[in-house]
């Protein structure tokens, strides 16, 4: 009986950490995503200042969890969205607006599917 306690208790803590986990995920980048569409408003309409503070703030944001994202996600997803902040960098640094705009957009979705992996759901466990 002594056993089957200590399981449950091992399991409970399991759940709460990936609860905590799954929290902290979108605590951390659902503003991200904010930002970056902020970011790739700003650059259609050509404030091109506001589009590179929003990205700065992103970036800034970011590598300040790099380190965390590498210890609980798949690390070609953290790397792949790491790279494709640096080409939204450059489109910005080139103020190509319609290019900021789609690479904006996919690092907004690659951003939703890195929250969405983590959510507990049906899909995700089977």
């Amino acid at each position: 009986m002594k056993q089957l306690w200590i399981s449950v208790a091992i399991l409970a803590l399991m759940v709460g950490l990936l609860a905590m986990n799954t929290h902290y995920l979108s605590t951390f980048l659902t503003p991200l995503s904010q930002s970056l569409s902020q970011a790739s408003d700003a650059a259609l309409e050509g404030d091109w200042e506001t589009a590179q503070e929003k990205a700065k703030l992103v970036r800034a944001q970011w590598e300040k969890h790099d380190r965390y994202l590498h210890m609980v996600q798949n690390h070609i997803e953290v790397d792949g969205i790491s790279k494709l902040l640096t080409e939204a960098e450059r489109c910005l640094a080139d103020q190509r607006g319609k290019d900021y705009a789609a690479v904006s957009s996919t690092l907004e979705d690659a951003l939703t599917h890195l929250d969405e992996m983590e959510r507990l759901s049906a899909e995700n466990l089977f």
